[in-house]
């Protein structure tokens, strides 16, 4: 499987659907009883047949990340430490995402750098195209669209605030339980992004 995508650029967050589904797995229901209700049901209410397919498809791979205790304080966190830990699924699920947050996100925390341009994303991009020849046969308005996911995603997870194109970035808001079992547990390099921290 090609670990640089686009998948962001069309299904960012996905936050209420993700719900949805992880109820349905913390409930104990198959893959295929989950996948029926998702898509033939609709209970991740989207519009067309296809968009629930490959959103369903995006939303399994990412909670695939998460372990029964991530999941269950998905579902029953504040909103801002459930949004964490789909940010943490996500930042799993999606190398180039992740790249783009260890390179350019966590490097401003560090630094205590507030702001972040769109540009800065298109340059990423642009850069990733210099050294990864699928990245690089991605049209202009691809990198452009994507770079807009990414910054719809670090805003729905809580990692910027913006103001029409003006984006500060931030160290997210988690629950301490949960910071305490990523610090003891999590995949440390996308721990480190989560905490805005080195551990």
């Amino acid at each position: 499987m090609n670990k640089y995508r686009t998948a962001l650029m069309n299904r960012p967050f996905m936050y209420i659907e993700s719900k949805r589904i992880a109820e349905m797995m913390l409930q104990g229901k198959t893959e295929e009883e989950r996948r029926y209700e998702a898509i033939e049901l609709n209970a991740i209410q989207m519009p067309s047949l296809d968009r629930r397919k490959t959103s369903y498809r995006e939303i399994s791979h990412r909670l695939s990340f998460l372990d029964d205790f991530l999941l269950e304080k998905f579902m029953d966190s504040d909103a801002d430490t459930a949004k964490a830990i789909l940010a943490y699924a996500i930042l799993q699920a999606d190398q180039l995402y992740y790249e783009f947050m260890r390179e350019i996100y966590f490097e401003k925390i560090l630094l205590l750098q507030n702001e972040l341009a769109k540009k800065e994303v298109i340059n990423f991009l642009y850069k990733k195209g210099e050294q990864i020849e699928v990245v690089a046969k991605w049209a202009d308005n691809t990198k452009e669209r994507l770079a807009g996911g990414f910054i719809q995603m670090m805003r729905e997870s809580g990692f910027i605030v913006s103001n029409h194109e003006e984006h500060q970035v931030k160290r997210i808001l988690i629950n301490d339980g949960v910071r305490e079992y990523l610090r003891k547990n999590g995949v440390k390099p996308i721990v480190e992004i989560m905490l805005g921290e080195l551990l």
